[in-house]
């Protein structure tokens, strides 16, 4: 059971955008250097997925803010990503990758949140879940039939021999006339 925090208990946001920076470079590093050295493109949006029993595990404060305060949680380790970016970029010292730039869209994953009925819900979210953390069970089930596009197809004619190719024609929904 979560435990509710007193006004005067809250985390100052500078530490906690410190724990979430040392917690990312500690527990999500391989995947922040693959951000920074070999991805190039600084407007496509990156995602790092991050435990958050590790992250409970590394610091108490610091996971029970982030399932309480799951909207301002969000926003201060982001921060804390581009700070963990600019930490392992320096660290590297290669000059091959000095090149490398900090991405400004990350976005971190939450996963393993705690088996409780605050977070696992048994149907779909509703609007009382706005702005905290939930987890939805389930399996995804594709809802139409799986439609093969074919560029083209090969006819022999029973006459001549010849091979004739049609190709689809995208303006007719790719049906090869």
């Amino acid at each position: 059971m979560l435990v509710a925090w007193m006004a005067d208990q809250i985390p100052d946001r500078d530490v906690l955008q410190r724990l979430y920076r040392d917690f990312l470079v500690e527990h999500c590093r391989y995947q922040i250097e693959r951000i920074v050295y070999e991805h190039s493109d600084n407007d496509e949006h990156y995602g790092i997925r991050a435990s958050m029993m590790d992250l409970t595990f590394f610091d108490v404060t610091a996971g029970q803010y982030t399932l309480l305060h799951a909207t301002d949680a969000l926003d201060i380790f982001e921060i804390a990503a581009r700070e963990a970016q600019e930490l392992i970029r320096e660290s590297g010292g290669d000059e091959e990758f000095s090149d490398a730039e900090v991405k400004e869209h990350v976005h971190i994953r939450l996963h393993d949140l705690p088996c409780d009925e605050g977070t696992l819900k048994g149907q779909l979210p509703r609007a009382e879940d706005i702005g905290s953390l939930v987890g939805v069970q389930g399996t995804v089930i594709r809802t139409g039939i799986v439609k093969m596009l074919m560029a083209s197809q090969t006819y022999i004619c029973k006459n001549c021999h010849r091979m004739i190719i049609c190709s689809a024609n995208a303006e007719n929904s790719n049906e090869i006339t």
